[in-house]
């Protein structure tokens, strides 16, 4: 399965240009890493219920079509397997998902969540609290509020 995963990235980074060739061979640290963070992945998400993995949210104003990393139950799941810590950037990010979602209502979500298996941390919240807490607004309102900022021709 691993290498199945590995020949399927190869060809993709293959059709990239770079200035320079990428070395195609793993080193036993690398894959020692990829092991790690695969390993990590499967428990946390191989048995979620309704697991859908890169859901579709339809695009909106100057936001294209987008996909977000997994949806499951009433979840929304963004992996970040960099050697760092949760950001407000990873927070805006799902919050765009989140706002093309309540345009389109392709799924029912209720909760955020942000996990790298690098680093074993998860991070999940409902979104009502977290709206109430970073902008002291409903949710609703939150999203109507990007969805007229991503759709605003006279945007500053």
């Amino acid at each position: 399965m691993l290498k199945k995963i590995l020949l399927k990235e190869k060809k993709t980074l293959s059709n990239l240009r770079f200035g320079e060739k990428l070395s195609s061979k793993i080193n036993d640290e690398e894959l020692k890493v990829i092991k790690s963070i695969s390993k990590r992945l499967i428990e946390q998400y191989s048995k979620k219920y309704q697991l859908k993995v890169r859901p579709k949210f339809k695009g909106c104003g100057i936001i294209f079509e987008a996909n977000g990393d997994i949806v499951y139950s009433s979840t929304l799941s963004e992996v970040k397997a960099g050697d760092r810590n949760f950001n407000i950037q990873d927070i805006r990010q799902l919050y765009v998902y989140l706002a093309l979602n309540h345009q389109s209502k392709e799924f029912s979500i209720t909760q955020i969540e942000l996990c790298n298996p690098r680093t074993g941390m998860i991070w999940r919240e409902y979104i009502d609290v977290v709206s109430d807490n970073i902008a002291g607004s409903s949710t609703i309102e939150v999203f109507n509020e990007i969805i007229n900022f991503i759709s605003n021709d006279n945007r500053s």
